[in-house]
């Protein structure tokens, strides 16, 4: 009798245990559970889980964490709650302020724009469909139907752009007092300089490729000048043929280095062999390559010798990108220095060869590629780069940087403001 007893509580217990299983949330209720509330405004998990679930998954592309790491994940989520916390209370901010109160031109604007958005998505899908039969109607029905399926109406276009205007007006009234002096101009100019000198004092090298860059610059080395060049390459077939050749030194060396137990002897006598026949074909391409592009590098320099003009060769014959019309190069020159690495060294030491500003180089052959015909076209002045020529962009950096920590502190105070506000439940997030 005990026995029948022990067994019926053992049967019940599982079935409890396995009804209990058979029990699933549902969806639509679970997306409706409030995460965060402050006063009427409510973030509940619909919109939060999704969130989260990509925040992981790029979290785990990018760092590699493992999503089932707890201590890792209750990281993002606190992160992500205290974000929304922050744009909460900064939305309550711009209730009290008045900042929500749009007016009736800007809502029509924001309509007009919405619905030109939305047509211009309607279009932009309605013409990928391909499907022979479709009229143009059917196509932005269709197209139309997608978009809503997807989310994307004029009301959530609407929705969103309204959404930014009231940020926009947010974020001017927390800028509104910043202003950027002369006296900060200043300062942060003798900062920048000190920067400048410190490190391009000890490396012009790298002063010159700042400025190949095209990046501002506050001070300037000793022994920087300024060159342009007119390239002559060979053609790519030329310039395969010989890389080809010269995988095949590659391979054959790789053998040679190779310790005694991965190739046999015989193997390294053939490699040998191979690697002195491949040399050899990459020093007759190489030749080849050259004398086929040796007319036009020589036409080039007799014209330049008769006094032709450089610009109007150089868009003739040049096939460095780096000098084409529009960029900052080629207005200006390559800068270059003694000990440079940046460029082919072949073109460098002829570079630094030149003795006068105005002189031109012949026809230097580059480690690759082609013919270098260099121009010493002028000099780099040491020194402070004066600050009339930098003020406009310290001036917007500082007033961007200004801005944005103006911005951050005032939606802190805010949030502090309102912090014994929120009621959130974490824990919903969970699962």
């Amino acid at each position: 009798m005990q026995k029948r007893v022990i067994l019926a509580l053992m049967l019940a217990l599982t079935l409890i245990l396995s009804g209990c299983a058979l029990i699933e949330k549902d969806a639509a209720v679970d997306a409706e559970t409030e995460i965060i509330r402050l006063g009427d405004q409510v973030v509940k998990k619909g919109e939060l889980k999704p969130e989260l679930d990509n925040m992981l998954n790029l979290y785990k592309m990018i760092y590699g964490i493992d999503p089932s790491d707890e201590s890792v994940v209750s990281e993002i989520r606190s992160e992500m709650v205290e974000q929304h916390k922050a744009e909460m209370a900064a939305k309550a901010k711009a209730a009290e302020l008045g900042l929500d109160q749009l007016t009736e031109e800007e809502e029509a604007k924001l309509k007009e724009d919405a619905e030109k958005d939305y047509q211009s998505q309607v279009d932009s899908k309605a013409a990928s469909y391909t499907d022979e039969g479709l009229t143009d109607e059917d196509r932005q029905a269709r197209a139309k139907e997608e978009l809503t399926a997807a989310g994307t109406t004029v009301e959530s276009l609407l929705s969103t752009a309204r959404e930014k205007l009231i940020n926009d007006k947010i974020r001017a009234y927390t800028i509104q007092d910043v202003k950027i002096t002369d006296e900060d101009i200043q300062e942060k100019y003798n900062e920048l300089v000190e920067e400048n000198k410190t490190s391009y004092e000890a490396s012009a090298s790298d002063y010159c490729s700042a400025m190949n860059n095209g990046d501002t610059l506050y001070f300037a080395p000793e022994g920087v000048r300024l060159v342009k060049q007119i390239l002559i390459q060979y053609d790519t077939e030329k310039q395969t043929a010989i890389s080809d050749a010269n995988a095949k030194v590659t391979a054959a060396q790789a053998i040679l280095d190779s310790s005694e137990d991965e190739h046999t002897q015989e193997e390294k006598d053939q490699a040998q062999k191979d690697l002195e026949a491949a040399q050899a074909e990459v020093a007759a391409l190489t030749e080849e390559a050259y004398a086929s592009i040796d007319a036009e590098a020589d036409e080039v320099l007799e014209k330049l010798a008769a006094g032709e003009d450089w610009a109007a060769l150089s868009a003739e014959h040049n096939d460095d990108p780096g000098m084409m019309e529009g960029r900052k190069t080629a207005e200006t020159g390559y800068a270059v220095c003694e000990g440079m690495t940046s460029f082919d060294p072949a073109f460098t030491e002829a570079a630094m060869a030149l003795k006068e500003i105005g002189e031109t180089s012949g026809k230097i052959r580059g480690t690759s590629n082609g013919y270098y015909i260099i121009r010493y076209v002028g000099d780099v002045v040491p020194g402070e780069i004066g600050l009339d020529a930098v003020k406009d962009s310290i001036s917007a950096d500082l007033q961007s940087e200004a801005e944005e920590a103006a911005y951050q502190e005032k939606i802190q105070e805010w949030l502090d403001a309102v912090k014994d506000q929120f009621k959130v439940d974490l824990n919903a997030l969970k699962d």
